[in-house]
């Protein structure tokens, strides 16, 4: 019968771990050495001493390799930490720019949709006026009794639309310039703070 391989779990260790038991195993064979010379007195102490002095160096050697790695992972931690800080802190700042940008967008296009309504209800005046001046010029040339009669009244009616239409025009173009200032300041602004910001 075939017997099943054993699975044996190996643990990993981290390097201060190795250190820490390498630098036990020097002091274990030292002190083996060192514990066979005192019970058996046969060893001499020219054999003993360069033990003892290489036992002394690999516990020194060790004890700087474990200081050293100690100097090493605590400035890796301290470059990730630092690292993660600053991640952070551009997630935060990029996060609140975002923020500031939609607002600014959305006052803008508020302030857009404020003006398509006072653009139509300028247009709804405007052709409300048209509608009653032609009504009126209707009624009065109707009214006319001589041919040179209703071309006075043509020629006035004409004269009121041509200036109407100058007054109209003016009033659209003021509008106009106002809506893109008031749909553009939000914008101007934020883009001035960026910029501030950056400097």
């Amino acid at each position: 019968m075939a017997s099943t391989p054993r699975k044996t779990s190996v643990k990993t260790q981290s390097p201060q771990e190795s250190f820490s038991a390498g630098e036990d195993a020097a002091s274990a064979v030292a002190q083996s050495a060192l514990s066979s010379e005192d019970s058996n007195p046969s060893f001499p102490s020219e054999l003993t001493s360069p033990i003892r002095e290489a036992a002394a160096q690999a516990r020194e050697a060790t004890s700087q390799i474990g200081e050293v790695t100690s100097q090493i992972s605590e400035s890796f931690r301290s470059t990730i930490e630092k690292g993660l800080a600053q991640t952070r802190s551009a997630y935060e700042k990029a996060k609140t720019a975002a923020e500031e940008n939609a607002g600014a967008v959305e006052a803008s296009f508020g302030a857009a949709k404020a003006g398509a309504i006072s653009f139509n209800e300028k247009a709804l005046d405007a052709a409300r006026a048209q509608f009653e001046a032609n009504v009126a010029f209707l009624k009065s040339a109707l009214g006319a009794r001589t041919f040179g009669e209703l071309v006075a009244l043509q020629s006035e009616f004409t004269r009121k639309q041509v200036e109407a239409l100058n007054a109209q025009v003016k009033e659209f173009g003021a509008l106009a310039q106002k809506v893109f200032a008031d749909a553009s300041e939000p914008l101007k602004t934020r883009l001035a703070e960026a910029f501030d910001v950056a400097a």
